[in-house]
């Protein structure tokens, strides 16, 4: 059976190509659900590999660096479409109105607030390395089981 990585390398196929050609090959609902969950997005439960660091930024545009640590992982549930999309430059996220409240808040901000979010292209690949390598792992289990 193809796995995730063979699919993939030396191939020239985006990523969610790839996992749709692994989904039509799940044999287990549970592999499919999660290949599903990866090709669409998550909704209020997700993997605690979706959580990825975040550069917060202000109304004027400038990063705000004193926010603690704690706060500085965001979960990305969107679609791997959509993360393949923002590979190039990175992906702006616009957070809920009462999440940027709160980040403003404990960011003690003399001026102005907490504006919006920023996920670097480099911390989009290694998310989307880390999907594939979770399918990879998946399908191995899977694998065994059908042995």
């Amino acid at each position: 059976m193809e796995t995730p990585e063979s699919i993939i390398s030396g191939s020239s196929k985006k990523f969610s190509e790839a996992l749709r050609e692994l989904q039509a090959k799940s044999q287990t609902e549970e592999l499919s659900k999660f290949l599903d969950q990866e090709l669409n997005g998550y909704g209020d439960r997700y993997p605690e590999y979706r959580l990825v660091p975040v550069t917060y930024f202000d109304t004027g545009g400038q990063i705000v660096g004193n926010i603690e640590a704690q706060y500085c992982l965001y979960p990305l549930t969107f679609g791997i479409n959509t993360l393949e999309l923002h590979l190039k430059n990175g992906l702006a996220l616009k957070l809920p109105p009462e999440v940027l409240a709160f980040l403003t808040q404990v960011s003690h901000l003399s001026q102005g607030a907490i504006a919006g979010a920023h996920v670097t292209a480099k911390d989009l690949q290694k998310l989307l390395d880390q999907i594939i390598q979770e399918a990879e792992i998946r399908f191995q289990a899977n694998s065994q089981e059908q042995s």
